[in-house]
């Protein structure tokens, strides 16, 4: 049975990019039982089917915790790119939860001379190419602290308006591959461009490897008890943000990890960081 949708060439700042999609990740990498009702933070319910049942993995799934995490996903969103506000729809009901959208910063307005209208705390040292970097960059940064004031979630979930489910029930996943993880992370990614994954922590769940490149903020998972250490490491602006993400993870600044085969990915839009 085929269980995800596709999305597998996509259209990036760097250039069109093949993704190569291995097999589909459910729960415990099996089917899940059909009609299972999951109960949800925000009193929703998920209905999960599948054709096929494995009993034993029924069982596991049964006695598991839903509610023990609070979750919350917020997307990055320029409102001038009207198009996008339908894809953002569709992943509300690809991932059967609410999104929170945040405003983008329009890169082209930003001034540099006065950056640090958005924080006193930035440095800027960044020999950027394109102006949506910085927008993008600022988003993210923006967002973080907008988080950091506001939410009293375990878990925050940060999308970029271009981005895609490609399997099915990500949210129930997500949930899973938290309950299997005992370390103190930082940051999980979704999915990235480079299909990076490094030495296996556990099931689908891997470090970040330090020789290949790490593309991609479309869809990353924070830890809301770390997140002043993630917007303190990010005021010296100096590279892209995915780039920057790799570069703390790399130092040991940060501790990242990265789902694999990746939930998520970019839709088959034009980049608008260019």
């Amino acid at each position: 049975m085929e269980s995800f949708r596709k999305c597998t060439q996509i259209s990036t700042s760097r250039g069109t990019k093949n993704i190569v999609i291995s097999d589909p990740i459910l729960v415990k990498n099996n089917l899940i039982k059909s009609k299972i009702s999951v109960k949800k933070s925000d009193s929703q319910k998920m209905d999960l089917r599948s054709s096929k049942i494995n009993n034993s993995n029924y069982e596991t799934i049964k006695k598991f915790n839903y509610s023990k995490f609070t979750v919350k996903y917020f997307i990055i969103h320029m409102k001038k790119n009207i198009e996008r506000y339908k894809l953002i729809k569709k992943l509300e009901k690809d991932l059967n939860h609410r999104i929170t959208i945040f405003d983008a910063v329009d890169g082209n307005k930003v001034d540099l001379e006065n950056i640090n209208t958005y924080d006193p705390n930035i440095k800027f040292n960044f020999n950027y190419k394109y102006k949506g970097e910085i927008g993008c960059y600022l988003s993210h940064l923006q967002l973080l602290k907008k988080i950091n004031s506001i939410t009293n979630q375990d878990y925050s979930i940060i999308l970029e308006d271009d981005c895609c489910v490609i399997r099915d029930y990500v949210h129930l996943n997500i949930l899973y591959i938290l309950d299997q993880i005992t370390i103190d992370f930082d940051i999980i990614f979704l999915g990235n461009i480079n299909n990076n994954n490094g030495e296996l922590y556990k099931n689908n769940i891997y470090f970040v490897n330090k020789d290949t490149k790490l593309w991609g903020t479309y869809a990353y998972l924070v830890n809301n008890k770390n997140i002043n250490k993630i917007i303190n490491s990010l005021y010296d602006i100096d590279n892209a943000i995915d780039i920057k993400f790799k570069k703390l993870i790399d130092n040991k600044e940060l501790v990242g990890l990265v789902i694999f085969p990746q939930l998520m990915s970019h839709a088959k839009i034009e980049s608008t960081i260019r």
